[in-house]
C-alpha cells in the first residue's frame, strides 16, 4: 500500500491526480444519470440511453486512467 502512495506522490503531478479524480465524479454521475433516464424510458430509447451511458461510462475510465499517467515522470536510466 506505501508503495502506490510514494508512485502517485512522487511520479504523478497531484494536480493531474485531482484533475483525474473529478472527471471520475463526473462522469460517473453523469453515466448514473443516464441509467436513471433509461429506466423511465421504453424500447429503442431506452437502449440508446443505456448505450449512451456506457459510453460515458467508458470514456470517463478512459480518461481517469489517461490524464495523470500522460505526464508521469520516468526515470531514464542510462546504459
Amino acid at each position: 500500500m506505501l508503495s502506490v502512495i510514494g508512485c502517485i506522490t512522487q511520479q504523478h503531478d497531484l494536480r493531474l491526480v485531482l484533475l483525474a479524480g473529478l472527471l471520475c465524479f463526473c462522469a460517473c454521475a453523469t453515466a448514473m444519470s443516464m441509467i436513471g433516464r433509461a429506466r423511465r424510458a421504453a424500447g429503442r430509447v431506452q437502449l440508446i440511453w443505456l448505450a449512451a451511458a456506457g459510453v460515458v461510462g467508458g470514456c470517463g475510465i478512459w480518461a481517469t486512467h489517461f490524464v495523470p499517467c500522460s505526464p508521469i515522470r520516468q526515470h531514464a536510466s542510462r546504459i
